[in-house]
């Protein structure tokens, strides 16, 4: 499972390096369901820490970026946006070839409890 780090602008030290590896290994690769790759580009832009990242799962991807005042916390959030994408991208595709066999979801209440069926 390919991870890429780059950097533009500066110096990518092996601390900042192992923070986005490690990120990955952490959050993102454990909720994969196929050949997981990421590509981090890291930058510096008016002052901001900017942290994007390409990322494939099987035929899913997506991109993100996220600025912020710090590279440690930018890279944190990047990396919190991408679990949100995954999970939304299982979802869609889990939802959509529900297969016709499958048990119906159960009704709810607008308080959220589940109807029961009493007759």
């Amino acid at each position: 499972m390919p991870i890429q780090v780059a950097a533009h602008g500066f110096n990518l030290t092996e601390a900042i390096r192992e923070s986005c590896l490690s990120e990955t290994r952490e959050k993102l690769q454990p909720l994969a369901l196929h050949n997981f790759t990421a590509r981090w580009t890291l930058s510096l832009d008016a002052g901001e820490h900017v942290s994007h990242v390409n990322w494939t799962d099987g035929s899913f991807h997506g991109d993100v970026t996220v600025k912020g005042p710090d590279m440690y916390q930018s890279i944190h959030h990047a990396s919190k946006k991408v679990v949100e994408q995954i999970k939304k991208a299982h979802g869609k595709r889990y939802d959509h070839h529900r297969s016709a066999s499958a048990p119906p979801l159960p009704a709810e209440t607008s308080t959220g409890q589940a109807l029961d069926d009493e007759d």
